[in-house]
């Protein structure tokens, strides 16, 4: 839940549209637009946290983020242990 708060740029005060686009006209399906299209509009309100504060934490996110992604060997391995 944090990271997500953490990724979220309306936390800094901007707004980002155009993430989700509908698939036709009569449909609820929705598909993701390419991060490069979205439309950001910076400094849109009052943030909660500064622009410095927002960077730092992300940087932090991903520092600390590196070395857990992957499978590592024990993943489904189960031990048990009897008394």
């Amino acid at each position: 839940m944090i990271a997500k708060i953490n990724r979220d740029e309306r936390y800094a005060g901007h707004m980002v549209y155009h993430k989700k686009v509908y698939e036709a006209f009569d449909s609820k399906h929705q598909i993701d637009v390419d991060k490069s299209e979205w439309i950001v509009v910076r400094n849109m309100h009052e943030g909660i946290v500064t622009q410095e504060e927002f960077d730092m934490a992300n940087a932090n996110m991903q520092k600390s983020s590196r070395g857990k992604r992957g499978n590592p060997a024990n993943k489904k391995k189960i031990f048990l242990s009897h008394a």
